[in-house]
């Protein structure tokens, strides 16, 4: 029979000290914005977060955007799915980069 100990994984997630950092982390996130979105309402809690900017980072965050578009994460799953898993590592993030790269130099009209 293989046990925990074995493996060296933790026996319960309590003890597992990542877990336990991003529960925090995430607890505190759902409190902070329940409490916000409660007593300020959808539209002030907009305004709130879209008024503060930067001029700076404005373009940054207009292609950070795209990360969560179907452009980049079906290429990108795409290519997990295909790669050996001894290949994933260097060649995930070599694609990323040069797919990062195309992206924005195409977006930016360079």
């Amino acid at each position: 029979m293989i046990t925990a100990a074995d493996h060296k994984i933790p026996v319960t997630l309590g003890q597992n000290k990542g877990f336990r950092i991003f529960m925090v982390l995430f607890l505190l996130w759902a409190l902070i914005g329940g409490l916000l979105y409660a007593t300020m309402g959808n539209h002030a809690l907009f305004q709130l977060v879209h008024s503060a900017h930067t001029p700076a980072l404005d373009p940054v965050f207009y292609y950070y955007t795209y990360v969560g578009d179907f452009v980049v994460i079906g290429p990108l799953l795409l290519l997990v799915w295909l790669l050996p898993r001894t290949y994933r590592n260097v060649r995930f993030f070599s694609f990323i980069s040069i797919h990062t790269i195309i992206s924005f130099s195409r977006r930016s009209g360079h």
